[in-house]
């Protein structure tokens, strides 16, 4: 299954004679595909973003440029997510039968 709070590059590291022991350092999956989005100059519009965000772009020069780059990050969040979901809901097929 895919965890979303899983490290996106753990680390194993042998502990002497013992068992393997599983380390999970760096960014985590979801902050990762969050991460590696490519930037897509107006994919939304301006009205998508207000309703995603739930407020007008304010006047301020300064607060505007806060805004637009807060919306951009709730924008590759929320796709993480949906990555992160079809991710778990993806169906292998073993002997003859599906499963996830």
């Amino acid at each position: 299954m895919t965890n979303p709070d899983e490290s996106a590059s753990p680390i194993f590291l042998q502990n002497g004679l013992t068992h393997d022991c599983h380390v999970d350092i760096g960014l985590t999956k979801r902050e990762y595909f969050a991460a590696i989005q490519p930037q897509i100059v107006d994919e939304f519009s301006q009205e998508s973003m207000i309703i995603i965000m739930g407020s007008e772009p304010p006047s301020d020069r300064l607060e505007n440029i806060k805004w637009w780059l807060l919306a951009e990050s709730t924008i590759r969040v929320m796709k993480a997510d949906a990555l992160i979901e079809a991710l778990k809901k993806k169906r292998k097929k073993r002997d003859g039968k599906f499963f996830k």
